[in-house]
């Protein structure tokens, strides 16, 4: 990336990362902002929503990189292999993009700290500490596409030895967009909806 900042980001692997990330960006948004609206929805319901859209582009972009980078020729991705991802995507955007606020509400009550500083805090630390959690299961469905005739025995022996550089390489990629960007995004949209607000309230024939 320092050495060919050109070719590194128009490289496919690049652009996989990109449309993954931005669209589950958009779903958490959009989602956010219908629940800020209707007020009426639950944790459950909005993990599932950023899942659904996170989960099949996720999904997309795994099926591209197992099969670039995969030492066998490209085939079907296994089934177990897609539930071990779906597994994955699933506890994560839960806790990524739902648990965050609520434990910033938690820790708020029970320290009396800003309520800026606890969402900061929860939104840094939360995504960062589930990675561990979420390494086997993104790396099992990587075991089984490049070896689905493996045994348990050949299985568990392959995750032993991949285990702690696949928790690093979460732990390092999860910074960026899920620590840091998410707490910028949510900014963001704090400044962008306090400005409709104003807008829309100003514009209204009711107000005098």
């Amino acid at each position: 990336m320092m050495r060919s900042p050109i070719r590194f980001f128009n490289s496919p692997a690049t652009r996989y990362l990109w449309v993954m990330y931005g669209g589950t960006y958009a779903a958490a948004n959009l989602f956010t902002t219908y629940s800020d609206v209707k007020k009426a929805s639950t944790p459950l319901e909005k993990t599932s929503s950023i899942f659904i859209v996170n989960a099949c582009l996720s999904l997309w972009k795994d099926s591209a990189y197992a099969k670039m980078f995969s030492s066998v020729p490209p085939a079907p991705i296994p089934k177990p292999a897609l539930f071990s991802w779906y597994c994955r995507d699933f506890i994560g955007m839960g806790v990524i993009f739902v648990a965050p606020q609520h434990m910033a509400c938690h820790m708020k009550s029970a320290t009396g700290l800003d309520e800026t500083l606890c969402q900061t805090v929860s939104q840094f630390s939360l995504p960062l500490l589930i990675q561990p959690v979420l390494a086997p299961f993104h790396l099992y469905g990587y075991v089984l596409y490049n070896d689905p005739g493996a045994t348990i025995t050949q299985q568990l022996k392959m995750m032993r030895n991949s285990m702690s550089g696949a928790v690093q390489m979460r732990l390092t990629r999860c910074i960026a967009p899920y620590s840091v960007g998410t707490n910028i995004n949510r900014e963001i949209r704090n400044v962008l909806q306090q400005s409709f607000t104003f807008q829309h309230f100003h514009a209204s024939p009711s107000n005098p």
